[in-house]
Order: structure tokens, then sequence, then C-alpha cells
């Protein structure tokens, strides 16, 4: 008998475990796209004397922890250590909370999961999401990265899972197992998001605009002195390729610049889902800025896969590519900034005359 709860195998932004598995779940809603639109709109990443790999540490702000996610869903949370005092398997949680819709988010040991980049190679204990559970063929169905580094579905074996599992190494960042409700289409018990919050995105694009990050949740998360926040990311990124390139002729920034693309293949479709539920008036070369940003930031990923295939590194071509972005976004932030500025002093005007 097989338990299978739905996913989205391919969110329209996929490149970092974090939300990818969130989106997995919630982008299967047919309402998920005002909350969407709502959120990641701010980058972080750690200042240079904390920085250790970019890769890691160039992020989207309010996304790495199921907590974020909560006006989509209810979740439960237990750790590691709680869970390894308990005389019970893993198949016994899993079955259970799958049994009451639930998925259950966990960490464990790649090494044992075949199928995914560390199989057999590397002991490291990471993001997975289990959202089915067949005992007939005994696996798991399991949402996580594969060999080809690609957002994939596998079954991984009861014993596989078990032996994952048993030789995990937990510390303060994954040491904690959350169990997902699945979310109720109706929204019957939470208010339901019907459109973008234009008030929250025009904070959170002057933030980005102006290096900062003055959300509480974040602050509350992170001490946020450590951090450089929005357009800052792109001298964060600049220097770091330059200094991990002299250290070590090394350089693999893909996820990093991944990352930023992914961030301006969701303003494009932003302001794309704004212009077409009418909350923003965006002239068509506008949308055209946005359009050919997405583009650049794509071009600029694929130049580095390029320099990295043939090991050479020009790094004044491809400074020049990432200022070429950065100028652009700039431009096209500052439109948008304007246009929503002037809708909500409009509706200010509107709301004190009608008092």
């Amino acid at each position: 008998m097989a338990t299978i709860l739905p996913i989205e195998q391919a969110p329209i932004i996929n490149c970092r475990m974090h939300y990818a598995l969130m989106l997995a779940i919630i982008t299967k809603m047919d309402n998920h796209e005002p909350w969407l639109f709502s959120s990641f709109v701010n980058l972080q990443c750690n200042k240079a004397a904390f920085i250790g790999n970019l890769n890691n540490d160039l992020r989207f702000c309010k996304s790495d922890n199921p907590a974020y996610y909560t006006a989509m869903f209810d979740l439960e949370m237990m750790k590691a250590t709680a869970f390894q005092k308990l005389n019970c398997s893993i198949l016994d949680v899993v079955r259970s909370a799958l049994a009451e819709n639930k998925y259950v988010y966990m960490f464990a040991n790649k090494f044992y999961i075949p199928s995914t980049p560390f199989y057999g190679e590397v002991s490291i204990t990471q993001d997975l999401l289990v959202y089915g559970v067949d005992d007939t063929k005994e696996v798991y169905y399991v949402l996580c990265y594969d060999y080809n580094k690609q957002l994939a579905t596998l079954e991984v074996s009861f014993k596989d899972m078990e032996l994952a599992i048993q030789h995990s190494n937990y510390e303060f960042w994954n040491e904690t197992m959350y169990f997902i409700q699945r979310p109720d289409p109706s929204f019957e018990f939470r208010a339901r998001i019907n459109e973008v919050d234009t008030r929250q995105l025009l904070n959170d694009l002057n933030d980005y605009m102006g290096s900062t990050c003055r959300s509480e949740i974040v602050r509350q998360s992170i001490n946020a002195e450590y951090y450089d926040f929005g357009l800052s990311t792109y001298d964060t990124l600049k220097n770091w390729i330059a200094d991990i390139y002299s250290k070590y002729e090394d350089f693999d920034p893909l996820i990093g610049l991944t990352t930023i693309w992914e961030h301006k293949k969701l303003m494009h479709a932003r302001v794309r889902y704004l212009i077409q539920n009418q909350q923003a008036d965006v002239p068509s070369r506008l949308i055209e800025d946005f359009a050919q940003l997405e583009v650049k930031a794509l071009g600029l990923r694929n130049l580095a896969i390029k320099m990295k295939f043939h090991n050479r590194l020009d790094l004044e071509q491809l400074y020049a590519k990432v200022d070429e972005v950065r100028e652009l976004e700039i431009k096209a932030l500052t439109a948008l900034i304007q246009r929503l500025e002037k809708k909500h002093s409009a509706s200010f005007a509107t709301t004190y005359s009608g008092a």
C-alpha cells in the first residue's frame, strides 16, 4: 500500500534545497501566487570577514527555515536528539506522519542515499523531503537533488534510509525534523492571501536597493551586522571570486550565480503577475527591462560555466557582466519602486480625502 502526497517537482525557483522543498509543497496550491510574489525579494550574504563559501552563503532573505513559510501551512518540529531517544524506527515516524497528510522535511546522510551527488563518496548530512511511502515496494518517495544536481524525485529503500539516519551528523542548523501539514486549499483555518502585498513588496524593494534589511523576522534569526544585503551582494560576489581563485585556483560560483539568476527570474515573473492582476501600472518598456535582466543574469551564469569548463577565468570579462546585470537591475527597480510609491500615495490621498 502506498501513501503519496502531491508535490510540484519543478517550482519556479529551486536552486537551494531549503526553499525548493518548501515551494514543491506550496506551489501545488492553486492560490499560491500572491504569497510567492510577496516573498523572495531581498538577498543576503555573509560579509567578507565571515564568508565561507559564497555558493552556500548567498541566499534569499526569509527562505532558509521552514518557519518562514507558516503563512501557507502548519508545521510541527522535533529535534533529532529527541527522536534518537524514542524507541521507534524512522519508518514508523514517517508512515504515521504521511497517514496524517504531513510531509516530513528532514536531514539525512546522503552518502547512503542512491542517485544523490554524494552517494558512496562523501559523508554529508543534508535536507530532503519525504512525501510518500510504499510498504509493498519498501521505499520512501523523496525529493532532493540527484547526481546531476537537479531537483528530482527518488525512491529510497527502507534500509538505505535507516542507514542515512543512523549515520547523520547533526549540528545546530540541521538538527530539526519538520512535519508539514498538507495545505488546505479552502484555507478554512487561516486568512486567504488574495493579492500581492505591494506595501511589503515596496519595503523589501527599498531594502534591496539600499543594501539593508529592516525585517524584524530576519533580525531575530541572524545577526544582521555580519551580512551584506541587496545590491551590495554584487560586490561581495566579485570579491569572493577573486579571493577564492587567487588562493586555490578553483573557480566554481555556479550555485551563487544561479541564485542571482533565480532572483531576476522571479522578479520578472512578479512584475508580469502584478500587471496581469492590475496591481501595478507598468509600461511595456519596463517589462522588457525585467525580461532582459533575467536573460542577462542567465548569460552571466552561463559565462561562468563556460569559463569553469575551459579552466580559464577572465575576471575582467566576468566583472563586466556582473556590472551589466547590476546596472540594468538598478534602472528597472528604480522605475518599479517609483510606480508602486505613486500607487500608494494616490491610495492614501483618496482615503484621506474621503475621511
